[in-house]
Parts: structure tokens; C-alpha cells; sequence
């Protein structure tokens, strides 16, 4: 009996001993010190921050928000209106119609189209997060697209080349995947361009080269092994409805959408082709879509027309047409797309036949080179 009554006591006591213990202790309240940046907030993208315990290990982080473009005034083009943020040169373009007095105080009327562009530097920022060797000083002139590694990962942008870059070289990889669905926009200027490409193989479905500017010399250079700038087909139209009907037209084909220019200049335009292999060759129309068919019809339903196969598109498209210079024994191609084939006229159904087919669609017409003259060196 005394030997349970004393570990009765001692159960007690132990079990106070550890009450009393952990009443004692407090949960760890953390002490920071001020935010920390870790990475800069730009015009358009999140920046960083963190701050640490200042008696313990842990840290917390938390995103800084972008501060947003700072846009001068609008300055006023013969085509457009663009205000550029001071601090990265994005520029935003507004096409209008103006209706006053010309002048950069002109008051724009009715918007046609609102569109933002993005600028040379934010197209390298965008590509150097996954290839190196791409690199760009603001200050400079010139620019230098090593791509030779086949590595290169910003396919489907639009490059926009600023008024102050003279030089532009684009170095690229026949091992690599194409340079794919890319846009190059050479931006309104007063100065000549010069722009190489060397072993660029440039499959798009819109147009490769545009120029803005009027009565400038844009001066392309083609070098290595293998050169090409292709446009690739335009959509095709669909097909018509088939339909089970008494009197009743089957649906029309819908017509092939139109190619599109591997190059579009307004200005005076020299290539030099040095590559072993240069082709440049506008985009092919796309196919009518066939007419549908009257699949049940007891009278007079008429089968639908085909579509129009799309034209094809020139090669080299502007206002003034290209030169061409071919130097050595080198094989160059200039050509345009091929025009589309119109769509089949639907088959229509009735007693003895009477019942009309739908007519087949015309075919596109085909692009040419679009150059003025081919001079051979």
C-alpha cells in the first residue's frame, strides 16, 4: 500500500514537472529585418524581394510589382502616332486618321487600330532567359544574333528593328530547327540598314521582312552555305454543307486565303546573294474548299459552286521593287507562291439528273520574283 502511494505521488509530481515545462515555453515569434530587393521591378515584369529573422533562419519573399511604362508625349508620323516610355523605349503606336492642322499637336480622330510593339531590347531580354550569346549594347549602332547552336527558342516573335541600329547579323545553325514564324519590322528611319543573314534557314506564315519607311537603301546580305526565306501556304477554304433537300443549294466552297510576301519593303533594296544556296520564295495560295452535295434531294437541289484557290503571293513585294545581285556561281531562287487550286463543284441530285452540279472554282494566280532586275557578278 505505501509502495503504491508513493508512486502514485511520484506520477503526480512528474506529471507537474512536465505542465510546469512546457508552460514555460512561448512560440517563436519572428523578428525581420526590412525587405531586401533581390531583383529589380521593370516597366512590365515583377521584380523580387526578402527579408530574414533576425534570430532565426527563415526568410520570406514576396513579388514587387512592375512600375509601369513612363510615355512621353505622342509624336505624329505621316502613318502613325507612337509615344515611347523613357525608361525602357517601348513604344506604343496608334494608327489614326487626324483631322486639323498637321503637326505634332494635331488632335487624332477616330482610332483605326490600337496595337503595342515591342522593342529591340525587350525582344533580347525575352531571349536571353533561354539562349546565350545573344547580346545588345543600347548605346550602339549594331547588332549580333549568334544562333549558330541551333539552340535558339524565340520562334514565333516579331522583331522590330529601332530607327538607331544600322547593322543587323543574324548567324544561324543548318542543324537547328528553322527560324520559325518570325516578323522582322524595320522601324521608320532616315539612315540606310544593313542586314546579314548567314546559314538562316526563315519558315513564316505571315511576312519575313517588312519595311516601314519610304526612299531608304535596305542592303541584305545572304551568306554561308544555305540561305532561305520561305512563306509557307495560307489556309485553305473549307468545304460546303452537304445537304438532304428538295430544292435547295448545297453549300458553297469558301475561297483559299491569299499567300503572303517573303519581303516587303517601301524602300530601295539591294540583296546580295553569297550564299551557296539562297532561296526566297513568297507564300502559295491556298485550295478553294469544294462544293457540297445534294445527298438526298428529290427535285432540284443544285450542288454548291467550289471556292476560288487563293493567289499566290510575290516574292519580294514594295514600292520600290528589289535589285538582285549575284555574286560568283551561286544558286539563287526568287520566286513567287503558287496560286491555289479552286475548290470542286458539288454534285446535285434529282429526277433524270436535272439537278445542277455546282460550278469548280478558278484557280489562284501565281507570284513572281517581284525584283526589277537580276544583275549577275
Amino acid at each position: 500500500m505505501k509502495k503504491q502511494t508513493r508512486l502514485s505521488i511520484t506520477l503526480i509530481l512528474c506529471t507537474l514537472a512536465l505542465l510546469l515545462s512546457s508552460c514555460g515555453k512561448q512560440a517563436h515569434v519572428h523578428e525581420y529585418s526590412d525587405w531586401q530587393t533581390i531583383l529589380e521591378a521593370t516597366c512590365t515584369a515583377n521584380g523580387a524581394q526578402k527579408r530574414k529573422c533576425k534570430t532565426c533562419s527563415n526568410t520570406e519573399t514576396s513579388p514587387i510589382q512592375p512600375k509601369g511604362h513612363q510615355f512621353g508625349e505622342w509624336v505624329q508620323t505621316t502613318e502613325y502616332d507612337y509615344h515611347a516610355c523613357s525608361v525602357c523605349g517601348f513604344r506604343e503606336f496608334q494608327y489614326i486618321q487626324h483631322t486639323g492642322n498637321a503637326g505634332s499637336n494635331a488632335q487624332p480622330s477616330t482610332p483605326i487600330i490600337m496595337g503595342d510593339y515591342p522593342n529591340f531590347d525587350m525582344f533580347l531580354q525575352d531571349c536571353k532567359e533561354t539562349k546565350s550569346g545573344i547580346f545588345y549594347n543600347g548605346t550602339h549602332t549594331s547588332f549580333r544574333a549568334n544562333l549558330s547552336d541551333g539552340m535558339y527558342s524565340c520562334d514565333n516573335y516579331v522583331i522590330r528593328i529601332p530607327f538607331h541600329i544600322n547593322n543587323v547579323e543574324f548567324i544561324g545553325s543548318l542543324t537547328g530547327d528553322p527560324f520559325q514564324n518570325v516578323k522582322i519590322i524595320i522601324e521608320d528611319r532616315t539612315t540606310p540598314i544593313n542586314i546579314t543573314f548567314k546559314d538562316i534557314l526563315i519558315e513564316s506564315n505571315d511576312i519575313i521582312l517588312e519595311s516601314r519607311s519610304r526612299n531608304i537603301d535596305v542592303n541584305i546580305n545572304t551568306m554561308g552555305e544555305k540561305c532561305s526565306f520561305i512563306v509557307t501556304s495560307a489556309a485553305s477554304g473549307s468545304s460546303g454543307k452537304n445537304k438532304d433537300s428538295v430544292t435547295e443549294e448545297a453549300g458553297h466552297g469558301e475561297n483559299g486565303a491569299n499567300g503572303k510576301s517573303a519581303m516587303f519593303i517601301n524602300g530601295h533594296c539591294i540583296f546580295t546573294c553569297s550564299a551557296q544556296n539562297t532561296v526566297i520564295k513568297g507564300g502559295d495560295g491556298g485550295n478553294g474548299g469544294n462544293g457540297g452535295t445534294i445527298i438526298g434531294g428529290l427535285m432540284f437541289g443544285a450542288g454548291g459552286n467550289g471556292g476560288n484557290g487563293g493567289n499566290g503571293a510575290n516574292a519580294i513585294q514594295g514600292e520600290n521593287l528589289a535589285d538582285v545581285y549575284v555574286i560568283g556561281n551561286k544558286v539563287v531562287t526568287i520566286t513567287g507562291g503558287l496560286g491555289g487550286n479552286g475548290g470542286k463543284g458539288g454534285v446535285g441530285k434529282g429526277f433524270d439528273s436535272i439537278a445542277p452540279n455546282g460550278a469548280t472554282g478558278a484557280n489562284g494566280t501565281n507570284g513572281v520574283s517581284g525584283c526589277k532586275d537580276f544583275v549577275y557578278q
